[in-house]
């Protein structure tokens, strides 16, 4: 993971600055210890959102949420290695992937984003919802 919205000029930079056993090292890294990252992170979120989202629809949006956060994280952290260990050739399909990539990693930062944010905000509506149930029961009680 280079940067939050990246080019390909910046993995090019990235590769530059990695030197070659730095690559193989990322490479690694990448595919070996970085590969435990995305399932405990998507069943974490998803435990949050059995834990503290309620209404049905909502969950489905968010299971659909963490699975796109899921499979572009691995998409990214499988092809990433692939331009890493080919540098510095950046043709044909290696041209394909210096610009899927980064597009991988702004779809993983953004998903993984606005779930929390969902979550959050279904926290907040289900909180108002309760409140809103416990003062007017009060009210209406003699």
């Amino acid at each position: 993971d280079v940067h939050f919205n990246y080019s390909a000029l910046h993995i090019v930079e990235l590769a530059e600055a990695l030197g070659e056993s730095g690559r193989w090292d990322y490479a690694r890294f990448q595919l070996g210890a970085d590969t435990l990252a995305p399932p405990a992170f998507a069943g974490f979120i998803l435990n949050v959102v059995r834990s503290w989202v309620h209404l049905a629809t909502m969950r489905v949006v968010l299971v659909i949420m963490i699975s796109v956060y899921f499979f572009s994280v691995l998409f990214a952290n499988t092809l990433m290695p692939l331009v890493m260990l080919n540098y510095p050739e950046n043709g044909g399909v290696l041209a394909l992937l210096y610009q899927v990539v980064p597009m991988l990693d702004l779809m993983k930062y953004s998903v993984h984003g606005m779930a929390w944010l969902t979550i959050f905000l279904c926290w907040l509506w289900q909180s108002g919802l309760f409140l809103r149930s416990r003062f007017l029961t009060r009210e209406l009680e003699p």
